[in-house]
């Protein structure tokens, strides 16, 4: 986007937004300590400072400790309030980063323990992700240089991009040579024949991560003179079994990067690759949504479509619950396995349409780590052994003693079961449907009145907002939604120059 120089009204308006903002966050509280123990999953956000051409614009992010503020001008019907009140909406991550904040710090808050647990023989993720031009692949490439500094055992190196439905190993002679995904025998996708390059100092690492950075598919846009056209995966492989993978993916791209697209040289190659990026990054995001409704257990049976594009297939193991904090001998191993870095532009305009997106699915992951972590911990009649179901059912009495014999699961497998298999087996075994309907109905009850109790011993669980809209959820509607528009709901709270809390 062009500078646009300030008029005498822009400049005053600007100077009456940032007392606003300066208002709003002196009424913060300060952030609370980091957590003493970190999710699987770990969920940041990082502010990345502005560019000169942001200059007329106040800053649209506010980072504090596990909340991120997103600010907006107040107006109706597209009128922006000449008082320069600002209308403000909080988001919940684990922890965020804000534009002065140096890459050893947001290395040592979330990264310093994946190298730990990659040492310890498991599979770690750092995922960056983000709009075009929020400052991804620098991130990445200064977190990948200072994790080499702390890791004395990488053996080899590889790295590969995607583009579409096709995987590049940027590390091959000759490079960017094609490669197939395969499912092994374990049912893991893995990219046949890439290249492991043997290293056996930290020069030799940094020489590969230039020379696959090198390799990379970029272009200019008008977001980005360099910007990155495809995701790309470089793997620290170490010595004792583990791995430390880094996820830079490309930027999502909306309507203003299309009309770019159109006026700028190779607009059939842009707008195909956008169209590509746009659909991986889409799915990506229907699997973090689903392992939310997965998470909190609404349906019997969820099925996150991780098989859709090769990009899911690939993060599977950072994004299934049920494989995180695997690895080692034997698997197991638990403790923090992945670190999802949310990136965010501080300006507003188009740039504010992917913030808010952005934060939206940061948002959704941390939920989705929350809800994961207490069904884990939750001890009822869901976390039975199969032998504990057996004895259950034969506790019955009378023919169910019987019937028992074919109940030979845990008790999250008749949990998630549907009626009509609980009716197969009791029929199969010689029960009626009757018998069938009172083994499913009183388990599922026992379950719903263990977790009622829980919830009630251990207090209100913390709720985040509604979804987005788009999502199951109704969005706004009416003069409501002109007022606050896509992403800002009515629970934003104005501020003026006076001061105000959110």
């Amino acid at each position: 986007m062009a500078f646009q120089p300030q008029t005498e009204d822009s400049a005053a308006l600007l100077a009456l937004q940032n007392e606003s903002l300066l208002s709003f966050n002196s009424s913060l509280p300060p952030p609370p300590h980091p957590p003493s123990s970190i999710p699987p999953s770990y969920v940041v956000c990082r502010v990345r400072p502005p560019l000169p051409s942001e200059a007329d614009s106040f800053s649209r992010v506010t980072p504090s400790g596990p909340a991120v503020h997103v600010h907006k001008p107040a107006g109706k019907a597209g009128l922006v309030d000449a008082t320069g009140k600002i209308v403000s909406k909080k988001f919940q991550v684990h922890s965020s980063f804000s534009s002065s904040s140096t890459n050893s710090e947001v290395y040592e808050a979330c990264c310093q323990d994946l190298v730990k647990s990659a040492a310890g023989g498991q599979d770690t993720f750092v995922i960056c992700y983000g709009q075009t031009g929020s400052g991804k692949t620098y991130t990445a490439t200064s977190l990948m240089t200072l994790a080499t500094s702390d890791l004395d055992s990488v053996s080899h190196v590889s790295s590969f991009e995607l583009r579409g439905a096709v995987c590049s190993d940027l590390l091959s002679t000759p490079p960017r040579n094609e490669r197939k995904v395969r499912t092994d025998e374990s049912g893991t996708d893995v990219v046949q024949h890439l290249e492991l390059a043997p290293v056996s100092s930290r020069g030799e690492i940094e020489a590969l991560l230039r020379t696959a950075a090198e390799f990379r598919s970029t272009a200019s846009t008008l977001a980005n003179p360099q910007s990155s056209r495809s995701h790309c995966f470089t793997q620290l492989h170490l010595e004792g079994g583990g791995s430390l993978t880094f996820v830079d993916l490309a930027g999502a791209e909306g309507k203003e990067d299309l009309a770019a697209h159109c006026e700028m040289g190779n607009a059939e190659e842009r707008l195909k690759e956008m169209k590509e990026i746009n659909g991986s990054l889409g799915d990506l995001k229907e699997c973090i949504r689903l392992n939310l409704e997965k998470a909190k257990g609404r349906s019997a049976r969820v099925h996150v479509p991780y098989r859709r594009s090769l990009l899911t297939r690939l993060l599977r193991r950072a994004l299934d619950p049920e494989l995180q904090g695997g690895g080692g001998e034997g698997g197991g191993g638990g403790g923090h396995s992945t670190t999802f870095l949310a990136h965010v532009a501080p300006g507003g305009g188009s740039q504010f349409k992917g913030t808010v997106n952005t934060l939206n699915y940061a948002e959704f992951m941390v939920k989705a780590s929350r809800e994961e972590e207490e069904r884990k911990e939750f001890k009822g009649p869901e976390a039975w052994s199969k032998s504990q179901v057996v004895e259950w059912v034969k506790g019955l009495g009378g023919e169910y003693v019987a019937l028992s014999e074919v109940f030979v699961l845990t008790g999250k497998q008749l949990h998630i079961m549907w009626q009509g298999d609980v009716v197969k087996r009791v029929i199969a075994a010689g029960g009626t449907e009757a018998n069938a309907e009172l083994i499913y109905n009183t388990f599922r009850d026992m379950v719903a009145d263990a977790k009622k109790k829980a919830r009630k011993e251990g207090g209100a669980r913390r709720k985040l907002g509604p979804p987005p809209a788009g999502f199951g959820a109704g969005a706004k509607g009416g003069a409501e939604a002109l007022i606050y528009g896509a992403g800002m709901s009515g629970e934003c709270v104005e501020n003026s120059s006076k001061g105000g809390n959110a």
